[in-house]
């Protein structure tokens, strides 16, 4: 199994164009042969001491794929 963590820092302001474009692609990568996990996430207050500073530019996409040919595959 693969998994794949990218950062994506956006340009200020764009993350919800960004993550609305994310979310129209998502279940196309998802019908993909080997996708087994493919979304985004993002920053949000937890109240917990350990957080470190918000990043309302930043986007986490989290992909896990069945191999390495799968996800290959893709490119």
């Amino acid at each position: 199994m693969i998994h794949v963590i990218a950062t994506i820092t956006l340009q200020p302001g764009t993350r919800s164009t960004f993550l609305e474009h994310f979310h129209r692609l998502e279940p196309l990568v998802r019908a993909e042969d080997g996708c087994l996990e493919y979304g985004a996430s993002v920053d949000v207050p937890s109240g917990l001491a350990a957080q470190p500073p918000l990043r309302p530019d930043v986007v986490i996409v989290v992909e896990k794929w069945s191999s390495l040919p799968a996800l290959d595959a893709r490119q």
